[in-house]
């Protein structure tokens, strides 16, 4: 009960806030036992308190309703990221992407990177020391579904206005992510990116690339 006093109102103000949806599941069903077990403990008459237990359980619902409301978790939008295969991975491509930024005269350590690839966003932005756009944090989901709104746009004019809303200097494009006919994201798999990226050489190996344009 002293467990359900202390989290209860802890769940409401971040349901409330409609943040971490979620991790609302774990401490509301914690609420709801210790005000099940309360519940059973008052001196109730019998047919209070199969109400009481049941109003008590209700708090299982809005943690598994909050990772639904709007502004949360950007998982309900169609097939943000990857297509077939893996993405980019971080390790290798952190120092041909911050040598090549800095061939293109950008200060590594302040530049604002977009990668296709949300998923590496935070490590990227480690072991690049880069300045990454969008990654998989639960304050960080508007960044990624502008993200993904700016790879699926369906002419390069939206997804510029997107870019330079958020400030993008930067853009990544992983070969393996937005195969499914993203209008956007395929212009630039087909060396048609618009006059206001220009592209950026990236040092790296034999196969399919990562691809990096420059915001003009």
């Amino acid at each position: 009960a002293l467990i359900a006093a202390v989290l209860l109102p802890a769940l409401l103000a971040a349901l409330a806030h409609r943040r971490f949806g979620a991790m609302l599941i774990i401490p509301g069903a914690v609420a709801a036992a210790g005000l099940v077990g309360l519940a059973t403990r008052l001196p109730l008459p019998g047919l209070l308190r199969v109400p009481a237990m049941l109003a008590a359980m209700a708090l299982l619902v809005p943690g598994s309703l909050a990772a639904r409301l709007p502004g949360q978790s950007p998982t309900g939008t169609a097939s943000i990221g990857s297509g077939a295969g893996p993405s980019c991975e971080a390790a290798p491509l952190a120092r041909p992407l911050r040598d090549a930024i800095a061939g293109a005269g950008a200060a590594p350590a302040r530049a604002a990177i977009w990668s296709s690839g949300f998923p590496i966003g935070a490590e990227l932005a480690w072991r690049a020391r880069l300045r990454t756009v969008a990654a998989p944090y639960q304050r960080g989901d508007a960044a990624v579904v502008d993200g993904n709104a700016c790879f699926r746009a369906a002419n390069p004019a939206a997804a510029e206005a997107i870019a330079r809303r958020r400030q993008v200097e930067f853009v990544l494009l992983c070969p393996a992510d937005f195969q499914d006919g993203a209008p956007f994201a395929t212009l630039l798999r087909t060396g048609q990116a618009p006059g206001w990226l220009d592209p950026v050489v990236l040092a790296l190996g034999e196969g399919p690339a990562p691809r990096l344009w420059r915001v003009r």
